[in-house]
């Protein structure tokens, strides 16, 4: 590790004269500086090839490029550059047109548009946001959708974003009627539409989430044939855990039976899988139900899910059951559950009772299983927690998306409270 330590330091010292040297040239730039920062990965790569400082890495050590001085410090200056740039374009030194090819790059530089919130930007994640309802699961890019959100706190935008939820589920079911290929609905980006309905917290909505769910879990009576095509498989049923949760932050106070009518058709089939459960959960909260959870925590024959069960005592305010909590995390060997727990404990310590914008159930994350067995990153939290407890890159790695939850607990671990 000391030779290893060595070499690191040494190709950092090599790389700050690159750095600074740019750094001078385009001080007056910062359009151009930002770019041009992204060209260094390339640097730090040939110096490490050139000073072979992998081949000096220890065996098994799990280091990577975020552990080397140099990327850390280029890390650093991107993001100082790139809030320059954004100053900048917010004092009027370029235009949106002139900066835009930047910006859009997907996704790292998404975090910049957010901040810009003029009308010609939202306008463009806008359309962006629209040309995900036309494409397949596969090539659809649920960021665009949930950038909306970044938007929402101004009034203006909100009632455009509001107009583009109560319509963009039944566009979505068009564009999959019409489609040429699969005929089979973009479930990914219908989860984001039901995300983004409850992360607005705009309860007029209630009923065009409510009909999302109920749509998602139908077996029968569809209006048609062509819906009946689109709708019925198994990626699309996941969505309802969604837009549950979505209701339950709506505060949805009319007919709940199509929840009880879901947790009766898909519990003893999917017993403690996440979409269940989130299901679960929404029936707990909208019912301000403490003993549902605590109920299902104390049950020694559930051994998955529990982390939904803390997570709604915990959004609940719940403080009595502490102790259950407690008592029931000792047993969890899950790394990702056990993370949950120990935030839902350090929550009911608190007494802590969220709003809606900072309940638990938001750390879970919005990546479906289809993106994330695609090849892309959990959004979720605990996940990421877990791997750098455990120093783990592969812990909550999905590879298929009908992988059934994991254990929280071994069988023999909890007898019961």
């Amino acid at each position: 590790m000391k030779e290893f330590i060595k070499i690191a330091k040494q190709i950092n010292e090599k790389f700050k004269p690159v750095l600074n040297e740019i750094r001078e040239k385009y001080k007056d730039d910062p359009y151009e500086y930002v770019q041009q920062l992204d060209k260094l990965d390339n640097v730090i790569g040939d110096l490490i090839a050139e000073y072979e400082l992998w081949q000096n890495c220890p065996e098994g050590s799990n280091i990577d490029n975020r552990s080397i001085p140099s990327c850390q410090l280029l890390d650093r200056e991107i993001a100082k550059a790139q809030n320059s740039l954004l100053d900048s374009y917010l004092n009027g030194k370029y235009s949106f047109d002139e900066i835009k090819d930047y910006v859009i790059d997907y996704p790292v530089k998404f975090h910049m548009l957010a901040k810009m919130k003029d009308r010609e930007v939202f306008q463009f994640v806008f359309r962006k946001a629209e040309e995900q309802l036309q494409l397949s699961d596969y090539n659809c890019r649920t960021e665009w959708i949930y950038l909306l959100y970044e938007f929402s706190d101004t009034e203006e935008f909100l009632n455009d974003i509001k107009g583009f939820l109560e319509t963009s589920f039944d566009r979505l079911k068009a564009a999959a009627i019409n489609s040429s290929n699969e005929k089979l609905i973009n479930h990914v980006a219908y989860n984001a539409l039901c995300r983004l309905t409850g992360r607005l917290g705009a309860e007029e909505l209630g009923d065009v989430l409510m009909k999302a769910f109920e749509f998602a879990i139908q077996k029968e009576n569809f209006e048609s044939e062509e819906l009946e095509e689109i709708a019925d498989f198994y990626e699309l049923n996941l969505t309802a855990g969604t837009a549950a949760v979505g209701l339950s932050v709506l505060n949805f106070s009319r007919d709940l039976s199509p929840l009880d009518t879901f947790i009766e058709n898909y519990e003893w089939r999917y017993p403690g899988d996440q979409f269940v459960m989130e299901v679960r959960y929404a029936k707990w909260m909208l019912t301000e139900d403490t003993a549902g959870p605590l109920e299902y925590l104390k049950d020694p024959e559930n051994k998955r899910g529990l982390a939904y069960a803390v997570c709604a005592l915990a959004d609940l305010g719940a403080v009595f059951t502490l102790e259950t909590v407690r008592q029931r995390m000792e047993s969890v060997e899950n790394p990702i559950s056990l993370e949950v727990f120990r935030e839902a404990v350090k929550r009911l310590e608190s007494g802590f009772v969220p709003g809606k914008k900072d309940r638990m159930i938001w750390m879970f994350g919005n990546s479906t299983s289809t993106e994330t067995a695609l090849g892309g990153e959990s959004s979720n939290v605990f996940v990421a927690r877990a791997r750098a407890a455990e120093n783990d890159p592969e812990i909550g790695r999905i590879f298929e998306v009908d992988d059934s939850a994991e254990d929280d607990i071994q069988q023999t671990a909890f007898s019961g409270l």
